[in-house]
């Protein structure tokens, strides 16, 4: 009997843990469930909701008010830093604020010419490589332009032809 007392007991204190486990694995796979699905949650609302909305903005109806245009004449110039190995090959044309500062870029000519293969003659390809590159290569050439010319009369520089070789 006293045999039969102690398989009792042994078949009992195994049965317990067995139980015990089984509770703990599933409230680990609860607990598991929600951190992946609460960090689920937060990437799309902090990553794919955003790429959502810009999508939204650039199907924004484009601005048609252009202003008069002046076209430059093509510029090549070696880019810096590459040992006469890399040229840049540019034609752009000048958006102006108002027709009447036609007149003052044609006078001005020579220094807008000047002004802008200065600058692009400071540039690296890994300058200009990238979209962004160009962009702000835009940005550059419209606030030495406004420098140069009477200030905002430039208004956005337009690159009709961009080589780099």
């Amino acid at each position: 009997m006293a045999d039969e007392d102690k398989k009792e007991q042994v078949q009992t204190e195994d049965a317990q843990p067995k139980k015990g486990g089984l509770v703990k694995w599933v409230i680990i796979g609860v607990a598991a469930l929600l951190v992946l699905g609460g960090g689920g949650f937060v990437s799309w609302k902090t990553f794919l909701q955003p790429a959502e909305n810009e999508v939204k903005e650039e199907s924004a109806p484009v601005r048609l008010d252009l202003g008069p245009t002046v076209p430059l004449e093509t510029f090549i110039v070696n880019l810096s830093g590459a040992a006469g190995e890399r040229y840049l090959k540019v034609a752009m044309e000048l958006e102006l604020k108002e027709t009447s500062l036609v007149l003052e870029v044609e006078k001005r000519r020579p220094q807008v010419r000047d002004t802008i293969l200065l600058l692009l003659s400071s540039k690296t390809f890994d300058d200009i490589a990238t979209f962004r590159g160009k962009t702000k290569l835009r940005n550059e050439i419209t606030s030495r332009l406004n420098a140069v010319l009477p200030p905002t009369s430039i208004k956005k520089v337009y690159f009709t032809e961009f080589v780099v070789q």
